[in-house]
């Protein structure tokens, strides 16, 4: 299994094995997951989709307007495999955590007759 890179991980270009591998070595995408990741940033959102790939996750959205922007950008690609990140903050302390968030569509649904 290959490691991850950038933001995502720690070194090469992709995960998965041979026969399915995804790439997430696009700067953007590392840059933006960079960007919810750090308290600096005002950016708390990212969402990734493969832009009509297989195995390349690419940035189709990122905000700092909090989690009604977040689920606004997830529901205008809706009809597509996404990924979506976001960091809240949460408790007395308001420590940051994070949310990854997977959505698919009917159409998209695995076996679907």
């Amino acid at each position: 299994v290959a490691k991850k890179t950038g933001a995502l991980s720690s070194s090469s270009s992709s995960v998965g094995t041979s026969a399915s591998t995804l790439n997430t070595s696009d700067e953007a995408l590392n840059a933006a997951v960079a960007d919810v990741r750090s308290d600096a940033n005002p950016k708390n959102w990212v969402v990734m989709g493969y832009a009509g790939t297989k195995n390349e996750l690419h940035v189709y959205e990122a905000g700092a307007g909090g989690v009604e922007d977040f689920l606004g950008a997830m529901g205008a690609h809706a009809d597509e495999v996404l990924y979506g990140y976001l960091r809240v903050l949460y408790g007395e302390n308001s420590r940051p955590k994070f949310l990854l968030v997977t959505l698919r569509s009917e159409e998209r649904r695995v076996g679907k007759e």
